[in-house]
C-alpha cells in the first residue's frame, strides 16, 4: 500500500510538471556576442523567463543584419539588435516594432550624500559636471614610478656627493634616468587612448572610426569593416613609429 501511495504521488508530480511545462509559451530570441546580452542567460538560469510563462530559446547572431533578416523571415520572434540597424530596415519597408531597450554596460555614478536626491531624476543631470577615469593615465604613472626606482643608486649617491641641489638632481639625474620608462608609458597610453576611443564609439557614438566599423558590421558589409580595421592598425602603427622617433630624439645621449 505504501509503494502504491509513493507511485501515485510521483505520477501526480510528473503530470503536474508536464502540465506546467505545456503552459509555457515558446519564444525564440536572438542575441549578439556582446557582454550586455549576457543578461539573457542570467534570466534563463535564474528562471525569470519561466516566471513570466515563457520557454525561451536563444539564438546567436554575429551581427544585427543577420538577426533582423531572421526576424523578417519569421525565424525569430524577438531580438536585441541595436537601434540604427532596425530603423534602417524599417525605412526600407520592414514591418518591425521597437518596443524596448537593453543596456549593454552599466557604470556606477559616485556623488556626495547631499547630492544623491538630485541625481535620482534624469532631468537633473542637465548642467552637471561628470568626471570619468582616464585609463591612459596609469601606463604613464606606473612606468614613471618604475623608471625612478630603477635609477642606479650609485648615480644618486654621486650626485649627492657633489652637493647638487634637489632641483638640479631632479632635472639632471632623476628625469633623464626615468625618461626611457616614461617614453614607454607614453607610447602605451597613446595606443590605449586611441583603442579605447574606438571601443567607446562602438557603443554610443554616431560618428568616428569605431562607429564606422560597428555600423557596417550590422549590415554585414565586411569590406568596409575590414577597411576600418586596417585604418585602426595604420593609426596605431603611426603612433608607435612617431613616439619611437621622439624617444630616440629625447634619449640620444644613450647612443
Amino acid at each position: 500500500m505504501q509503494r502504491l501511495s509513493i507511485f501515485l504521488l510521483l505520477t501526480t508530480l510528473f503530470t503536474a510538471a508536464i502540465g506546467h511545462s505545456a503552459e509555457l509559451k515558446k519564444l525564440k530570441a536572438g542575441y549578439l556576442p556582446t557582454s550586455g546580452h549576457l543578461l539573457y542567460f542570467v534570466a534563463k538560469e535564474k528562471g525569470f523567463f519561466q516566471q513570466e510563462g515563457l520557454d525561451v530559446e536563444l539564438a546567436r547572431f554575429t551581427n544585427s543584419g543577420e538577426g533582423l533578416s531572421a526576424v523578417k523571415a519569421g525565424k525569430l520572434d524577438v531580438g536585441s539588435f541595436g537601434t540604427s540597424a532596425p530603423l534602417a530596415f524599417i525605412a526600407k519597408g520592414a514591418d518591425f516594432t521597437i518596443f524596448g531597450g537593453q543596456m549593454g554596460e552599466g557604470h556606477g555614478l559616485i556623488a556626495k550624500p547631499e547630492k544623491v536626491e538630485r541625481f535620482k531624476e534624469l532631468k537633473n543631470y542637465k548642467g552637471a559636471t561628470i568626471g570619468a577615469v582616464r585609463l591612459a593615465f596609469w601606463p604613464i604613472f606606473i612606468n614613471t614610478v618604475q623608471g625612478v626606482f630603477n635609477i642606479l643608486k650609485g648615480l644618486l649617491d654621486s650626485a649627492r656627493v657633489l652637493n647638487l641641489k634637489e632641483r638640479t638632481l631632479l632635472w639632471r639625474v632623476v628625469l633623464p634616468g626615468a625618461m626611457p620608462s616614461i617614453c614607454t608609458g607614453s607610447t602605451l597610453a597613446l595606443v590605449f587612448s586611441f583603442v579605447l576611443l574606438a571601443a567607446a564609439e562602438l557603443i554610443g557614438a554616431n560618428s568616428g572610426i569605431g562607429w564606422y566599423v560597428k555600423n557596417f558590421a550590422d549590415f554585414a558589409d565586411y569590406q568596409r569593416v575590414i577597411v576600418g580595421i586596417i585604418f585602426i592598425g595604420i593609426v596605431v602603427t603611426a603612433i608607435t613609429w612617431g613616439t619611437e622617433r621622439v624617444e630616440q630624439r629625447l634619449l640620444r645621449w644613450r647612443n
